[in-house]
């Protein structure tokens, strides 16, 4: 299985929205080098599983991992 590192931003958290693209809203704050699994990849976003909601983050500040 993938997941996605979160990797260092300029304001120290990242974004997390209820879709891909920056129009959606947030719902949470994610931190650099946290690990969430990958739901799905669209159009340069992350759709990853964060305790029990999920949403989206920009593949900007986050890599994939294999585990």
């Amino acid at each position: 299985t993938k997941s996605v590192k979160i990797l260092p931003t300029s304001t120290g958290w990242l974004n997390v929205r209820g879709g891909p693209g920056t129009t959606f809203p947030q719902i949470t704050r994610v931190n650099p080098g946290e690990s969430y699994p990958l739901l799905e990849e669209k159009g340069g976003w992350y759709h990853i599983r964060i305790a029990e909601k999920d949403g989206w983050v920009t593949a900007q500040y986050a890599e994939l991992i294999s585990q």
